[in-house]
């Protein structure tokens, strides 16, 4: 398993453990110079993590949440789809997904006319995909462990590169199949506080980003940032606790994740960093 003397962000080799506990029964250790936060993998079989999408992601939590869990969601993953959709740049057609879960963002972006390759590695997910999207180009497997020559106007991983093991291989590999002038999109939970980071590593996640660390890496990486923002997720506070089914119709006819303006908030209290880059 891959083992971090420097921070794979800024190449800074302060490096401490801050918490010692998370999903992984893992150390969480923090790069001192721009607060990305990882966790120890040192003790673990080479293909832990990779087994761990194929075999335990899905059957071993997700599938076996209550219906009003998967139901909220489900729910959440189309407005997040929407949100993306009006966030990307325009002109895009040719779209590589990577880790497309249940296929709720291929869905929406295959409605707006975008060709969709998908790489997934949830075998279920796959054929529930391919059975409402025939004309997706679907790949059942690791992205690190496929060879996809063909390139993309825009790469798309949302909620994927936290779970990543290597993020300077996987976003190398991400840039290779991009186009000339291409984007990436990147959407991933804020770790800029600790209380933020505890909650981020009961999750399966591996990587906790800051600010500071997105942008260090993708200049290491030679990406230009198009965009970099907090976002926040924002409900009138009259919808709580009064009616599950008027949270659920609120979500699907309202924009409910907002960007947090310089001048309003901080990163602190954004739940997510939204990143569009550009080769």
């Amino acid at each position: 398993m891959i083992t971090y003397e420097k921070c794979p962000c800024c190449d800074q080799n302060d490096i401490t453990v801050i918490l010692k506990t998370s999903f992984f029964k893992t150390n969480i250790l923090q790069c001192n110079n721009c607060f990305f936060k990882f966790n120890d993998l040192s003790d673990k079989p080479k293909n832990f993590i990779s087994d761990f999408y194929k075999q335990s992601y899905w059957d071993g939590s997700l599938r076996k949440q209550n219906w009003i869990r998967q139901l909220g969601r489900k729910i959440l993953s189309k407005c997040r789809a929407r949100s993306h959709y009006l966030y990307l740049p325009k002109n895009i057609v040719s779209v590589l997904e990577i880790g497309a879960g249940l296929g709720i963002s291929t869905n929406y972006f295959s409605k707006h006319d975008l060709i969709i390759t998908v790489v997934e590695p949830d075998k279920s997910n796959v054929s529930k995909i391919k059975s409402k999207n025939k004309s997706v180009n679907t790949i059942s497997n690791i992205f690190d462990d496929v060879d996809i020559e063909e390139t993309f106007d825009l790469v798309y991983a949302s909620h994927v590169f936290e779970h990543v093991v290597d993020i300077n291989h996987f976003l190398n590999k991400v840039k290779s199949n991009t186009k000339n002038n291409g984007f990436i999109f990147l959407e991933v939970p804020n770790c800029t506080t600790l209380e933020l980071t505890k909650r981020s590593c009961m999750e399966p996640h591996l990587s906790y980003f800051t600010r500071k660390s997105l942008e260090l890496l993708v200049e290491k990486l030679d990406l230009k940032i198009i965009s970099l923002d907090a976002y926040c997720f924002d409900l009138p506070k009259k919808l709580f606790p009064d009616s599950v089914k008027l949270f659920f119709s609120y979500a699907m006819k309202h924009e409910i994740f907002n960007k947090c303006e310089d001048d309003k908030y901080e990163d602190s209290l954004g739940l997510v960093f939204r990143i569009i880059l550009k080769t």
